[in-house]
C-alpha cells in the first residue's frame, strides 16, 4: 500500500484521487497522456498537437465517421459520453458544437488545463462539458445531437447500465437519422457480441470495425482500436471497413446483464 502511494511511474507531473480513482497525468518525451487507474485516457504529442492520438486518430474509425458527417451537416453538432483529454476536438471546425458528458469533474478540469492538454481550449468548435452521468444528462436534457459517441467502456469495470437495450433506445432518440458510435476497446472484455444483440433488441443495426493502424499511421500517433456503429435498419454505414454483425447472445437490459460473458480468454 505505501509503495503504491509513494512510487509513482516514470514521467508523472500529477496525481491525484477522486470518487472515480486515481488520475495520473505522465509527460515522457513530447507526449502527455492521462491514464485514469490503469486504463489510458488519451494523450497528446506536442510536435502534432492539432493531430488526435490513439483511438480518435483521424485515420480511425472515429475519424472517418466524423468526417462523413462533417461532409453532410455544415454545422454539426456532436455529443460524446466519456471526456478524456478531449481529443475529438481537434477535428471539428468553427460553425459546429461538441458537448462532452463526463462523470468526473476532476478529468473535466484536467482536461480543461492547457497546461496539460490544448484540445479544449485551442478547438475551433463551440465545446461544453456537463458533469455528471453521461445517461441522465442526456435524458435530462433531452439532447440531440448528429453524431453520438459512447466511450466509456476501455476501464476495468464497465458502467453497464450504458449497454443496456433502454439505454441503446435513448441513445437512437438522441442520434435520429445520425449515428451512433461506440468504442469497445478492451483489455478484459469483449463487448462486441452483447452490443449487437442488444442493438437489436432495441430496434437497430449494429456495425464493427477492428482497425489496426498501417505503419503511417501509428507513427503520427493511431491506436488500435474496436468500434460499433448502431443505425436504423436498412441504412448503410458510412465509408470504412464497417462489417455487419449479428449475435444470439441474451440483450442486456436495465434488470439483466452478464458481464461474466463478455470476459475475453485471449
Amino acid at each position: 500500500l505505501l509503495a503504491g502511494v509513494v512510487v509513482r511511474p516514470v514521467g508523472t507531473v500529477l496525481q491525484d484521487r477522486s470518487f472515480f480513482g486515481v488520475l495520473r497525468v505522465q509527460e515522457v518525451g513530447m507526449k502527455t497522456t492521462m491514464v485514469h487507474g490503469s486504463t489510458v485516457h488519451g494523450s497528446q504529442d506536442r510536435r502534432i498537437p492539432d493531430t488526435p492520438q490513439g483511438y480518435y486518430h483521424p485515420a480511425g474509425p472515429a475519424g472517418y465517421t466524423l468526417a462523413y458527417q462533417a461532409s453532410r451537416h455544415p454545422s454539426l453538432s456532436v455529443g460524446i459520453v466519456g471526456l478524456g483529454v478531449g481529443a475529438l476536438a481537434a477535428s471539428l471546425d468553427a460553425d459546429d458544437e461538441l458537448v462532452f458528458y463526463e462523470i468526473d469533474p476532476m478529468v473535466a478540469e484536467v482536461a480543461a488545463d492547457p497546461e496539460r492538454f490544448t484540445y479544449l481550449s485551442d478547438s475551433r468548435a463551440k465545446v461544453s462539458v456537463v458533469i455528471g452521468d453521461g445517461r441522465l444528462s442526456l435524458q435530462r436534457i433531452g439532447a440531440r445531437h448528429d453524431l453520438l459517441v459512447i466511450d466509456a467502456f476501455s476501464g476495468d469495470a464497465i458502467p453497464v447500465h450504458l449497454l443496456t437495450r433502454d439505454a441503446i433506445q435513448l441513445y437512437g432518440e438522441v442520434a435520429g437519422e445520425g449515428h451512433v458510435l461506440i468504442h469497445i476497446s478492451n483489455r478484459h472484455l469483449d463487448l462486441a457480441h452483447v452490443v449487437a444483440a442488444t442493438t437489436k433488441a432495441a430496434g437497430m443495426d449494429a456495425w464493427i470495425w477492428e482497425y489496426h493502424p498501417n505503419p503511417e499511421e501509428q507513427a503520427t500517433g493511431a491506436a488500435p482500436s474496436r468500434w460499433m456503429l448502431l443505425m436504423a435498419p436498412g441504412m448503410e454505414p458510412p465509408p470504412g471497413d464497417w462489417w455487419r454483425l449479428r449475435s444470439r447472445q441474451t440483450p442486456w437490459t436495465d434488470d439483466y446483464s452478464n458481464i461474466v460473458s463478455t470476459i475475453s480468454l485471449q
